[in-house]
């Protein structure tokens, strides 16, 4: 029989609240990008059950968001064991910065922004985590390794060949629009 959570003290409480208020949207974030927009709010709230669960056992040894990365990357390792389904793609993560006038401008930031998205979409789902961790979320190598769960190595080669990748994909667009701007 599976041991029942303790219940939660009020400074386990507002320390909940604390990380959630500051760290919600990463957390979302990452999810979203590992799973897509579909799952993202259920499987969010999934992995918030689960660091509440497991933040009385929390022991400083990592850094918090590497700790919360790792429950929310399991949620969503789970999440796909279970539906069996390739990644989707994300189609709305919003619009970019437009620091020129006109719709021009912007119509070239949402055609960049949509190029990228599909960029990042079209790796293999262990490369685009670490492309996500790494570049979206600033996360060292270390951290993302054991937000993985793998050597440290193995992050390195998947960054390599995931921004090779990236580099390639997106090289004649970004020719192309360097000449258009």
């Amino acid at each position: 029989m599976a041991a029942q959570p303790q219940p939660a003290s009020r400074a386990d409480a507002a320390e909940f609240d604390a990380l959630l208020t500051r760290h919600g949207g990463a957390v979302y974030g990452f999810v979203r990008r590992l799973v897509g927009a579909e799952a993202a709010e259920d499987l969010t709230q999934e992995a918030w059950l689960a660091i509440w669960r497991a933040l009385p056992g929390f022991r400083g040894e990592a850094k918090v968001t590497t700790w919360m990365f790792t429950i929310a990357a399991r949620a969503c390792d789970r999440h796909r064991r279970r539906a069996r389904l390739a990644l989707v793609t994300d189609d709305d993560l919003g619009d970019l910065d437009d620091h020129r006038p006109g719709p021009e401008g912007r119509l070239l930031d949402q055609e960049l922004a949509q190029v990228v998205r599909d960029a990042i979409d079209s790796l293999p789902a262990r490369m685009r985590e670490a492309v996500h961790l790494r570049c979206l979320e600033d996360q060292s190598y270390a951290e993302i390794a054991q937000v993985l769960g793998v050597p440290v190595g193995t992050v390195r080669s998947r960054l390599h060949y995931g921004m090779a990748r990236l580099a390639d994909r997106l090289a004649p667009y970004l020719e192309t629009s360097d000449v258009q701007r």
